[in-house]
């Protein structure tokens, strides 16, 4: 009798890469975003956000980068459907992050006339920058360096002057 074949028991080897890419966001985004939701202010959770990334993204333990960023980035007729869904996840983080700037602004943090949206994508632009940067062989220390050159932003971009037109 043959073995049991994974489609089986997943449906589809669609169905099989959403679970896994479940499991990774739960598992390791979890590594990432659990420690966000720990901070007090909005530049801590963009801190953490990114420095958790350099931490996450270089361990000898696991692949570098994110399965997230980095899977289906093209389209083809096999794999339109993970693409759309990864697109997703990935304007999720956005959305995410852009709900921490807005408690920011709310807490006086963070000037109302801010751009948050451009704020949220630039980034999670970084960090999926950093994903890449991982992938090719870029340390922590490494990562981390970028984090920092990314968080040098900060002042100008969340100042009363930051709203772009």
């Amino acid at each position: 009798m043959p073995p049991p074949s994974l489609y089986a028991a997943f449906g589809s080897k669609e169905d099989l890469f959403r679970k896994a890419l479940d499991y990774y966001v739960a598992s390791e985004g979890g590594l990432i975003w659990g420690a966000v939701t720990k901070t007090h202010t909005a530049y801590q959770a963009v801190e953490t956000f990114l420095m958790q990334t350099a931490r996450v993204f270089t361990r000898r333990s696991r692949p570098p980068g994110c399965l997230v960023v980095l899977s289906a980035l093209h389209p083809n007729e096999h794999s339109e459907t993970v693409r759309r869904e990864l697109v997703q996840r990935r304007a999720q983080a956005v959305t995410e992050l852009r709900e921490r700037l807005r408690q920011g602004v709310e807490r006086g943090e963070i000037s109302p006339a801010a751009d948050l949206d451009a704020i949220a994508q630039y980034y999670i632009t970084v960090q999926q920058g950093m994903s890449i940067q991982a992938r090719d062989g870029a340390s922590r220390r490494q990562l981390e360096q970028i984090a920092a050159a990314a968080l040098a932003a900060w002042g100008p971009l969340t100042a009363p002057t930051a709203r772009t037109h």
